[in-house]
């Protein structure tokens, strides 16, 4: 099918490329030091743009990767013989550019998204923290389940939208009950 009559669809991208998942948001889980585990839920709102979800989410792996790439780049300078302090004041000098620049543009869709976050102790976890953490990892596996489906043509975009709405609300309403 030429690209010119490739159907237009704001969710996914498949002229000339596989389709690749929806920006919807990410659930980060992680174990900390004694045990502690913390997840964090981020909806983005399901009316904003791909541009504005694609920023957001760049500005999202930016730190690791600048941290782990910074960090290698400043290891490499000292190993070429640059001082220590002249290399990462050279790192900080490019690196910090890009994520200014990358917060910038993720900046309009930051202040509708929605965080919600859960932590609890892994050794004893009190009833209520870990009903928090399940409904955080059952809002990301309904998106994520949604988002396979419409990627394989089982469900429409129409009700694609719809699920996250629902689930963008879900993540409202426990963001308006958290800061009560």
């Amino acid at each position: 099918m030429p690209l010119e009559q490739a159907p237009e669809d704001r969710l996914t991208r498949t002229q000339g490329r596989k389709a690749r998942p929806v920006r919807w948001g990410y659930l980060h889980q992680a174990v900390a030091r004694h045990g502690i585990v913390t997840s964090r839920l981020v909806v983005y709102p399901p009316d904003a743009s791909d541009r504005d979800r694609l920023w957001a989410h760049r500005f999202h792996v930016f730190a690791p990767i600048a941290l782990g790439g910074g960090t290698a780049c400043w290891l490499l300078l000292i190993a070429l013989g640059v001082s220590p302090e002249t290399s990462a004041v050279l790192l900080a000098v490019l690196i910090a550019p890009i994520g200014i620049s990358l917060w910038w543009r993720a900046r309009p869709l930051h202040a509708r998204t929605i965080s919600l976050r859960s932590s609890r102790s892994g050794m004893w976890a009190h009833p209520d923290d870990e009903r928090r953490e399940e409904m955080l990892s059952r809002l990301s596996s309904v998106m994520e389940g949604a988002c396979d489906d419409m990627r394989r043509g089982l469900i429409t975009v129409e009700t694609f939208e719809s699920i996250w709405a629902r689930v963008y609300g879900d993540a409202l309403l426990a963001d308006a009950r958290d800061r009560r």
